[in-house]
């Protein structure tokens, strides 16, 4: 694994329990601004996975 899919895999984690914590406390539908912050880290996760996977 290299570094590209270790970092795409720790935002994927931060990003789902930054999720899951944002909806628990129900912060999560605080503002468009708020919501795009908690899906940010697990789209740019995705992301850089996905382009790592393309690109070898």
């Amino acid at each position: 694994m290299n570094r590209q899919v270790f970092l795409g895999i720790f935002l994927i984690v931060i990003g789902v329990i930054g999720f899951i914590v944002g909806a628990v406390t129900h912060h999560l539908t605080d503002s468009a601004a708020a919501l795009a912050g908690y899906i940010l880290p697990v789209a740019l996760g995705i992301i850089m996975i996905v382009i790592d996977k393309v690109t070898r």
